[in-house]
């Protein structure tokens, strides 16, 4: 697919958020911006930064995103990062290497937090517009809500995970300089539930079976849209 940079949407006014509501601004190390393709076919946003991602300012960098990685490996279209991952177990290479293959984009429905806490409905609100605006920004074909609290930023309703995971729902986005923007929300796990349960047997064989396939649909549902717009032929991609 070749390289392009990594860039991120946040809106210069959240890049150091001081929101008089928000109590995570008190309690934060660092923003953690989101970051990836900068034309990106799946847009995936996860809940809130963790330890790891509060100290580096990037997201996805601790277990959940050792998870997310190898979900995302798992369903690439490239035996190039497959093999790469078998060679290499950091987490910022293989991540470095998937963004070179897949148009994707990572970000949170928070910007802020220390990983300690769940987020909580005020501070979800604070950051709903940054979250629009960022996803208006990136201009995704397909949104990934990745656990209850992302789908419910994104969708602003509350949402219970289990029901709506494996679903679409529609989302439209307000624009300033152009028009309003429709984009699919596919509702699926948090890679964290995978490290949450205490049985672990039976949720690792559930959950990552059902997140395989919500990331495989969300990738075919991108690969089928390009093919019928421009003819390219469809990718294998591993599951």
């Amino acid at each position: 697919m070749g390289w392009f940079p990594i860039v991120s949407y946040v809106p210069t006014e959240f890049e150091d958020c001081q929101h008089p509501k928000c109590p995570l601004r008190e309690r934060r190390n660092k923003i953690v911006r989101g970051e990836g393709h900068p034309h990106p076919d799946v847009l995936f946003v996860g809940e809130g930064p963790g330890v790891q991602e509060n100290e580096e300012g990037r997201p996805f960098v601790g277990n959940s995103g050792f998870l997310l990685n190898q979900l995302l490996v798992a369903v690439s279209r490239s035996d190039e990062v497959r093999e790469y991952q078998q060679r290499s177990p950091d987490l910022a290479a293989v991540r470095n290497k998937l963004y070179e293959h897949e148009r994707i984009y990572l970000t949170n429905a928070i910007l802020c937090g220390n990983g300690h806490d769940k987020p909580k409905r005020q501070s979800l609100a604070c950051c709903q517009p940054r979250l629009l605006q960022e996803v208006y920004s990136a201009d995704p074909r397909i949104i990934v809500a990745m656990g209850a609290h992302a789908a419910s930023a994104l969708l602003g309703q509350e949402v219970k995970i289990t029901e709506a995971r494996g679903k679409v729902f529609p989302l439209t986005v307000k624009g300033v300089l152009r028009d309003s923007i429709s984009y699919s929300v596919l509702c699926t796990y948090h890679p964290s539930m995978l490290l949450r349960s205490k049985d672990q047997a039976s949720i690792v064989g559930g959950v990552w079976s059902q997140m395989l396939n919500d990331l495989a649909s969300a990738f075919y549902l991108v690969d089928a849209y390009r093919h019928a717009l421009t003819g390219e032929p469809l990718p294998t991609r591993g599951k």
